[in-house]
């Protein structure tokens, strides 16, 4: 909807492989995870490094504590993120993200930062707007290696996510 835009997105490790093979991402910035005080010191280089990008909005799609911090040390001049006590006062614009369990998954969440970053653009359609995931090429090596090993070659498999950590990342 914006082809001139550039599209960075921010990561843990674990994650880049679904999202660094996405062709409408311009980079993708894995963020160092570690633990202790040297975390603060790879915080700080990280945030210095996202304001001299001069991002024009940034979105907290996730909403934790150092995502929260982040998206402000970016010094973007939008910053859109869910409203939570002690972390909306780092956004420019706050959306509501009710806590409770209802008959709505998180990407639904998420769509409503994207309608409050972009109004003009419209409400996400997932007719017109499909998710998309790449094939990362580790990650099928990893799972061949793994259906080798269990001697799931060859054979179907159907796998079946029951639950998530997290209520709101639940399908009612």
């Amino acid at each position: 909807h914006l082809p001139e835009a550039r599209l960075t997105y921010l990561v843990e490790r674990a994650a880049a492989p679904v999202v660094d093979t996405l062709p409408d991402l311009d980079e993708v910035i894995v963020v160092p995870h570690v633990r202790g005080w040297r975390r603060v010191g790879d915080d700080l280089r990280l945030a210095a490094r996202l304001r001299r990008a001069r991002f024009d909005v940034a979105l907290d799609f996730h909403g934790g504590p150092r995502s929260a911090w982040l998206t402000w040390a970016s010094g973007a001049p939008r910053r859109v993120g869910y409203e939570i006590t002690g972390r909306s006062w780092m956004y420019t614009e706050v959306v509501p993200r009710p806590r409770d369990l209802r008959p709505r998954h998180s990407v639904e969440n998420q769509w409503d930062l994207l309608r409050a970053a972009f109004p003009a653009v419209g409400a996400p359609d997932p007719e017109r707007d499909p998710v998309v995931m790449g094939d990362h090429p580790d990650a099928a090596a990893a799972v061949h290696r793994r259906w080798q090993d269990l001697q799931l070659i060859g054979t179907r498999v159907v796998v079946v996510h029951v639950s998530a950590g997290n209520p709101f990342r639940r399908w009612p």
